[in-house]
């Protein structure tokens, strides 16, 4: 979950730069395997990127 973020939604790519995915913010992670994923806003214009490393 992204605090906050619950109703946005967000692109996550792996390390290896490979798109994952669309996310909604309160279910980020659900299915993913543990690793580093980088995640930025679907409605961003700029890149605002954010690194985030699931267990």
């Amino acid at each position: 979950c992204v605090p906050g973020y619950e109703q946005e939604y967000f692109v996550l790519w792996d390390i290896s730069g490979t798109r994952v995915g669309t996310y909604q913010g309160n279910c980020i992670g659900t299915d993913l395997a543990s690793g580093i994923y980088f995640l930025r806003p679907v409605d961003s214009s700029e890149n605002p990127i954010q690194i985030i490393k699931l267990r």
